[in-house]
């Protein structure tokens, strides 16, 4: 894959699995082993939420101010589980260095807002006093575009006819605990993929286009249950390198327990450079259904869009309305000096404060290539060495 992109190819080629031993692995993983191998040296606090860094008079972060509830009641109000009745039990932690915020593209602008960073006036709204005036926090959000083409097979998948996705008895499941590494459960369910250049692009590759059985249209409530069919194969496209940039994070309130306003703008940019994205995807499904005509004799009808959306027009409409994202990021970017919506330094610093930095998926300027979880580990990397080479600065 890495060749692929040093050499800015076209063509198929395997989607990378973060497994071991054909189990899932992920960030979660990292973070209980380092705990289990240096316990005095980690502390995890569930049922917590962070929502205010507290700073000396000189803007010097010295801690964070938190909410804890050892209930089951989640704190946030984004979580099913939310309860307006939970106790409230607040909480200051002090810090010897520095505060890291990784709170991701919607909580970590937040957090500096409910702390007096951001935009003077839209603070004001919500009584908040600004302790530094950075006019970045919470703009710049974007995203990737995605869509998909679905269609109902003949016939059932073979490889996966005697699945009943975990279901009492699932002989799927039974050769998946037996041997992971061997079984049908232990890979990605991608059964193809393709990297291409759209047309007139210049640059990286920009479509991601993957196939996997199943009926996948996006995420929603009960997506998984629908998505979960022998019968069907969906084409997954991924437009990266995307142009929208007018997204927004902003306050409903100075609740830390509220969910922050966030608006997409998806197709909305006020420049014309959005049409190469809408453009990009255009194409990625016609070739996505051009792919589908030469499997006619496996293929019993298309689903979604379906025949009856063709035209031009239509197609440009549907992808509109129907196009999602999950790689939200670029809420307090790294930029330069002279920049005014620059909210970062080039080593993560918080503009305007001393010991206080973002690294997560906010702290990107743009969003980068086609999935975003390798360049966040990058980042996490790079700003782990200029966090221990600024370490002195704090004895």
């Amino acid at each position: 894959t890495w060749s692929y992109v040093q050499n800015k190819l076209d063509g198929i080629l395997n989607v990378p699995k973060a497994t071991s031993h054909g189990k899932r692995i992920s960030t979660r993983d990292l973070i209980l082993n380092i705990k289990k191998k240096y316990p005095e040296n980690l502390t995890i606090k569930t049922h917590t939420l962070a929502h205010k860094v507290i700073f000396d008079e000189n803007n010097r972060a010295v801690g964070v101010e938190v909410v804890e509830n050892p209930s089951e009641n989640n704190l946030y109000e984004a979580s099913p589980n939310y309860s307006k009745s939970f106790v409230k039990n607040k909480k200051t932690y002090k810090c010897h260095r520095e505060v890291i915020l990784a709170g991701g593209v919607f909580n970590s602008p937040q957090i500096l807002m409910l702390s007096g960073i951001g935009e003077v006036n839209e603070l004001s709204k919500h009584g908040i006093e600004a302790k530094v005036s950075l006019p970045g926090v919470g703009k710049n959000l974007q995203d990737r575009y995605e869509i998909s083409v679905c269609s109902e097979m003949k016939e059932d998948f073979t490889l996966l006819k005697n699945c009943t996705f975990g279901k009492e008895g699932d002989p799927c499941l039974v050769d998946y605990r037996k041997d992971p590494q061997s079984s049908v459960y232990g890979t990605n369910g991608v059964i193809s993929s393709l990297i291409k250049t759209s047309a007139g692009r210049k640059g990286d590759p920009d479509l991601f286009i993957f196939g996997l059985p199943g009926m996948f249209k996006g995420y929603y409530k009960g997506w998984s249950a629908e998505a979960l069919k022998r019968n069907y194969f969906t084409w997954a496209i991924l437009k990266g390198h995307t142009q929208n940039k007018s997204g927004t994070v902003t306050l409903k309130s100075s609740s830390p327990f509220e969910r922050p306003e966030v608006i997409f703008r998806y197709f909305q940019d006020s420049r014309e450079s959005y049409h190469d994205d809408l453009d990009a995807l255009m194409e990625a499904l016609e070739m996505a259904r051009n792919i589908n005509k030469r499997m006619k004799s496996s293929i019993k009808k298309e689903i979604y869009p379906g025949k009856d959306i063709k035209n031009y027009p239509e197609l440009r409409n549907w992808i509109q309305k129907e196009a999602w994202g999950h790689h939200a990021s670029c809420t307090n970017k790294i930029g330069a000096d002279n920049d005014p919506l620059s909210v970062l330094d080039s080593k993560f610093r918080v503009r305007g404060t001393t010991g206080l930095r973002v690294v997560d998926a906010s702290s990107f300027n743009k969003i980068p290539g086609l999935f975003i979880v390798l360049p966040i580990y990058m980042i996490a990397e790079k700003a782990a060495e200029d966090i221990i080479s600024d370490a002195e600065i704090f004895e």
